[in-house]
């Protein structure tokens, strides 16, 4: 007798399920996961991402790269701070009151890194799915691709505190604290120069 509510309630949800998918982004954290694992809401993941053309994204075949290793010394940027935590693919790196973090992760094939940075992305804030942009479309040429929330024409690359892209299959993500003396971009940018160098 003490199941029948439960019974109840996964009756009424099986029956508005049917009737219309709900909105997951509106569901409490531990519900909107185990429905999405059960395969509801997939589509909408897919039809709130389509406008970013993932399919039609650069280099995704292209050749891959194998020797990327990422040293804090190599960049004049991070001069003075200490890596307080680190590799291999996540380095923590402190000066003072300021840090910065730098995810470097070598996927397989350049499909994967791509795929991957889109999950890594949505996987904290999906409910910014919407709003994201590609950098070559609309925001900072970065990476074979860049994802960002931002807009551009009122909030300039150069003071945003983190970017998201993939270079070849090598993905990246560089966060800088807000009081720190270094340029997330312009670190960005030198990134994804040796990247480009590399083999």
């Amino acid at each position: 007798m003490s199941r029948f509510p439960s019974v109840l309630f996964l009756g009424l949800m099986s029956g508005s399920l049917l009737w219309e998918t709900p909105n997951l982004v509106d569901l409490p954290d531990g519900l909107r996961s185990q429905l999405y694992n059960l395969g509801f809401g997939k589509h909408r993941r897919g039809d709130e991402l389509a406008h970013l053309g993932i399919d039609q994204w650069p280099n995704k075949r292209g050749p891959v790269k194998t020797t990327f290793a990422f040293r804090p010394e190599d960049y004049p940027h991070l001069r003075g701070y200490v890596v307080r935590s680190g590799g291999p693919e996540r380095f923590w790196l402190e000066k003072g009151p300021s840090s910065v973090t730098i995810e470097i992760e070598i996927l397989p094939s350049n499909d994967d890194a791509q795929q991957r940075l889109v999950n890594r992305v949505t996987s904290t804030s999906f409910p910014i799915a919407p709003l994201l942009r590609t950098g070559r479309r609309f925001g900072p040429n970065l990476g074979d691709v860049c994802l960002t929330p931002y807009d551009p024409r009122t909030y300039p690359p150069a003071e945003w505190q983190i970017f998201d892209f993939v270079r070849s299959n090598v993905r990246v993500q560089v966060y800088g604290s807000h009081d720190n003396d270094v340029n997330a971009w312009s670190l960005a940018h030198a990134i994804d120069e040796r990247i480009k160098q590399s083999r």
